[in-house]
């Protein structure tokens, strides 16, 4: 199953994904929480993959989706610790080459203090 805690600090949120992301109520779960955070003025997001074990082509559509959501609202979303198959698929695919994947606590706070206030 999948699980998403959101978790609002002053400019961004983390959504953190366990499990596998690939049911249709998963991903429309994501769209949901993603729509939701963003109602609350928070334009960033940072999606921790550390824990999702695995990731199919639609579920990859939908990070896409929320990509796109973001930067046409001038926001920007961030990929957190992929990890085995999840990471093949995003770099098979070339989706690090336009989403930006951070692997350790260090990088992302350097890239969330370069985010625009």
């Amino acid at each position: 199953m999948l699980d998403i805690v959101f978790s609002p600090d002053r400019r961004f949120a983390t959504i953190k994904l366990y499990g596998q992301l690939w049911q249709r109520q998963d991903m429309r779960e994501l769209k949901d929480g993603v729509e939701k955070v963003k109602t609350q003025n928070i334009k960033y997001i940072v999606l921790d993959l550390d824990r999702l074990s695995f990731l199919d082509s639609d579920g990859l559509g939908v990070i896409i989706k929320v990509f796109n959501s973001l930067k046409e609202a001038g926001g920007q979303l961030l990929l957190f610790r992929p990890q085995g198959p999840v990471k093949d698929l995003l770099e098979l695919s070339v989706v690090d080459s336009f989403i930006p994947v951070v692997e350790t606590e260090k990088e992302l706070n350097e890239k969330i203090a370069e985010l625009p206030a």
